[in-house]
């Protein structure tokens, strides 16, 4: 008998714990239903409300930035692959849009947001154009980071530019990337063009792996001139060459070369 009542106590408590399970189960299905609504009225709000609603439809492009690209709103939208009068203002994807400027070879940055009702407002940053690497085939423009920049924005702005020479004929150049090995020589510009803009580099030669030699105008004198290769002594460098430079003049010695490239000392000729 006591032996009867414990089977029926345990099948009493395994039929239990089933339908506690069933009720789990049963509430987690009705808890998933409940979200799967409320999310498809969600998506269905969102795109009645905006990203299909006919009322953001882009209209126009306005595009801002300091150099080659301000006001081009054509172009921009050509690159952006844009449809005016048929794409959805919300239904644009503002990163995937601002990813593809800043793979444009001479924007550097951007940022894009939308106007309402239908305009989509568009702000670059433009590499600025610092020297032209004679390559084997062609010239190509790059800025401070040595990044190339397409040849056809700053055609007529190359002549004016800082050339270097002296570069490995074997390296492909293509827009876009970047050129480690003239980084010294544009590290060089660039001290010289913010703390010494008083000598103006007319051409910079990198075949040398262990200096930098240019030709500078400086108070309307040609000078060809030999730094160190490395970067921290440039503005260290520029600071003796100037005083070399007006320490002859005074003395009344026009000398045409400057080799700073030993130690603690100046070499002119």
């Amino acid at each position: 008998m006591a032996r009867k009542e414990k089977l029926n106590t345990s099948d009493a408590k395994r039929h239990g714990g089933g339908r506690k399970a069933l009720k789990f189960i049963l509430a987690l299905c009705l808890l998933l239903c409940i979200f799967g609504g409320v999310w498809a009225l969600l998506v269905w709000l969102e795109r009645a409300m905006f990203s299909r609603n006919p009322h953001f439809i882009l209209r126009g492009v306005e595009t801002s930035s300091r150099g080659y690209w301000n006001g081009r709103n054509r172009l921009i939208e050509s690159e952006l692959e844009l449809k005016l009068d048929h794409d959805n203002l919300f239904a644009l994807d503002l990163k995937t849009l601002r990813h593809k400027l800043i793979g444009i070879p001479n924007i550097k940055d951007a940022s894009v947001e939308r106007v309402l009702p239908d305009l989509l407002r568009i702000q670059l940053e433009e590499r600025i154009p610092r020297a032209v690497v004679r390559g084997r085939r062609e010239a190509v423009v790059v800025d401070e980071s040595t990044v190339i920049m397409p040849a056809i924005y700053y055609r007529k702005l190359a002549g004016a530019l800082p050339k270097i020479n002296g570069l490995d004929s074997g390296l492909n150049l293509i827009p876009g990337n970047d050129i480690p090995e003239v980084q010294s020589a544009v590290d060089l510009l660039m001290v010289a063009v913010m703390y010494f803009p008083e000598f103006k580099i007319h051409e910079i030669w990198v075949s040398d792996p262990d200096r930098l030699s240019f030709t500078a105008d400086y108070k309307r004198r040609v000078y060809k001139v030999f730094f160190p290769r490395r970067p921290a002594n440039f503005n260290h460098a520029f600071m003796q060459l100037r005083e070399a430079i007006e320490t002859n003049v005074r003395n009344g010695l026009y000398r045409i070369s400057y080799d700073l490239t030993h130690e603690s000392r100046v070499i002119t000729r």
